[in-house]
């Protein structure tokens, strides 16, 4: 270290050489393990910050968010995906839609806190907090810069584009029409975003690499480059690499969802609350309302993820170029040192990343609360005595309550469009199913029992199987009484 030092008190920005200089063309002797931060270079930059702007003094604030928040943030988010990953794969099918794209963005999540939250932010600025000098895994040599920041790109590329494709696969996927995904179709759009979030990655792994600046070693794009090609970079990896692009899209795609699922929780309430059916109609519609049930749990699940990482996401990202346009205008970059500008705006970022990455460890608590299987065998919904909720609608609040069997409810679901189309798509499903299918009745060892078959103008079934009686005989709000 005492040739390190010797680097560091030799070369300063007052010097006349160029400011950047290749870390071949810099040392022979000195080892790329030797090229790294030290405790006392960030010391001193932090004890100057109350010489410069407001903005810089950001930088030891942002300093200890992440020093703070940094291991926390790395238990919590593996904790909370290895819980996610186990819920998975112990209440749903392997191989159903919800569990591929869970798994794929739980894991890609994974790797994204390890290394961007450990390997970067709390080595580079958490670790000096804390007292310890930890060598960052970017700063050890020249290719394992270029492998870090590229990786580091393609991860976070990757999380967005599998939100994306999730929900614009999700599209596709409606109870009514009887389409269900298959395993390898998922596959292979989870493939495709491997290979997008390739592909959009690459500038990072070409021009990243390990440059001396205001005699501190750093691992930055090549200033040798023109400065055509920075700006080009700047632009890619803030649109694409970090994703504004598309979480500015699946926000958009998000509409649509959003109105499907009010459209199919007007339906499930109908099913359960808004219907009298006879017992036959509700034994054929017991399937039907069963898939309704798993297609608003995966609605509700990916709708609310996608909306908290991408809204996150932005909104990082608005902030960190608010302050960087704050201090083009402020002219910070000609007053201060090359050396601190930089400091000041990756400490903003990295400090917004953690941020970022603390939020969506919460992620956990959507997918625990949305699953059907979980909350409503939990002692709290027992105890609670509740059952599935349907978001109210905020037209005309003051309307009489009229009684739909044993149950008030509020005169104002009955106005909304969506319900009052669900509610007639209802009737013609149930007229359909009169025509297709016959339902009659046996008694086997004093027990009656329900037969569904189908009548000579069936052709094919649509997607309910026999089922017993006793299916049918439960506390999921079907009335059964006859008409």
């Amino acid at each position: 270290m005492e040739e390190t030092g010797r680097l560091f008190s030799t070369v300063t920005p007052n010097q006349s050489d160029t400011p950047f200089t290749n870390q071949k063309e810099v040392t022979h002797k000195e080892q790329p393990s030797d090229l790294c931060f030290i405790h006392r270079e960030l010391e001193l930059l932090f004890y100057c910050f109350k010489e410069h702007s407001a903005e810089q003094k950001i930088v030891y604030i942002s300093s200890q968010i992440v020093g703070l928040l940094a291991i926390p943030t790395i238990i919590m988010g593996t904790m909370s995906c290895l819980l996610i990953s186990l819920l998975i794969y112990k209440i749903r099918h392997q191989y159903s839609r919800l569990s591929i794209w869970g798994i794929a963005i739980c894991l890609t999540d994974l790797l994204r806190l390890h290394i961007d939250g450990m390997l970067y932010c709390f080595t580079t600025f958490g670790s000096p907090w804390w007292g310890y000098n930890l060598q960052a895994l970017h700063m050890k040599g020249y290719i394992r810069c270029k492998i870090v920041r590229a990786l580091s790109s393609f991860l976070s590329s990757l999380r967005t584009n599998l939100i994306m494709f999730s929900i614009f696969t999700l599209h596709t996927n409606r109870v009514p029409k009887n389409y269900v995904e298959k395993g390898w179709t998922m596959f292979g759009w989870v493939a495709a975003a491997i290979l997008r979030s390739l592909t959009q990655s690459y500038p990072s792994l070409a021009i990243y690499g390990i440059w001396q600046v205001g005699g501190v070693v750093l691992c930055l794009p090549d200033p040798q480059w023109p400065k055509v090609y920075h700006k080009f970079f700047a632009m890619h990896q803030i649109l694409f690499c970090e994703g504004i692009l598309e979480c500015v899209a699946t926000l958009l795609m998000c509409v649509p969802l959003w109105r499907q699922m009010k459209h199919e929780e007007g339906l499930l309430y109908q099913l359960q609350y808004g219907c009298k059916w006879t017992k036959w109609i509700a034994l054929l519609l017991k399937d039907f309302k069963r898939n309704l049930e798993t297609s608003l749990q995966e609605l509700r699940v990916v709708t609310l993820q996608a909306v908290l990482m991408c809204t996150v996401r932005v909104l990082v990202w608005v902030a960190f170029l608010a302050t960087t346009l704050v201090g083009i205008v402020r002219g910070d970059g000609t007053r201060s040192p090359q050396m601190i500008v930089w400091m000041t705006t990756n400490s903003i970022e990295s400090a917004l990343l953690v941020i970022e990455l603390f939020l969506c460890t919460f992620v956990f608590v959507i997918w625990y609360g949305n699953f059907r299987a979980t909350w409503e065998d939990s002692k709290w919904f027992r105890w609670c005595g509740q059952a599935t909720r349907v978001c109210k609608s905020r037209r005309a609040p003051n309307m009489r309550n009229e009684s739909v069997g044993t149950r008030q409810i509020s005169r104002k679901l009955f106005l909304q469009s969506e319900t009052e189309n669900a509610y007639y798509v209802l009737k013609y499903l149930a007229d359909g199913l009169l025509r297709k299918y016959r339902v009659s009745f046996v008694r086997i060892a004093g027990q009656k029992f329900a037969i569904v078959k189908r009548t000579s103008t069936a052709r094919k079934p649509v997607m309910f199987q026999s089922m017993y009686h006793e299916d049918l005989v439960s506390e999921d709000g079907i009335s059964l009484r006859s008409k």
